[in-house]
């Protein structure tokens, strides 16, 4: 039984306790000053969070950083997005 126990709170301290999932916007407005941006373009997330792009209009985009968040070891590209509701998931831990 002590086993049992002492597996579970290992795997309940291993995962985050409060995961949350973001939805950042890929948006195009060739009138706007910047015309290809995100929305909103800031986002402060934790380990475990889940950020998904998602194209909101037919115009392509896609998602590289080009410099990594401290932390993450790889680097992060989406494939591009050509429609509407392409979207790329990315849970960073």
């Amino acid at each position: 039984m002590k086993r049992l126990l002492l597996t579970t709170a290992l795997m309940l301290t291993s995962m985050p306790a409060f995961a949350a999932e973001f939805t950042i916007k890929e948006v195009t407005d060739y009138d706007a000053k910047k015309q290809n941006f995100f929305s909103p373009d800031k986002l402060t997330i934790q380990p475990g969070d889940t950020v998904t792009f998602e194209n909101v209009q037919d115009e392509p985009h896609e998602v590289m950083f080009i410099s990594v968040p401290n932390g993450v070891d790889e680097m992060i590209m989406s494939p591009m997005h050509e429609k509407k509701g392409d979207k790329f998931t990315y849970t960073f831990t």
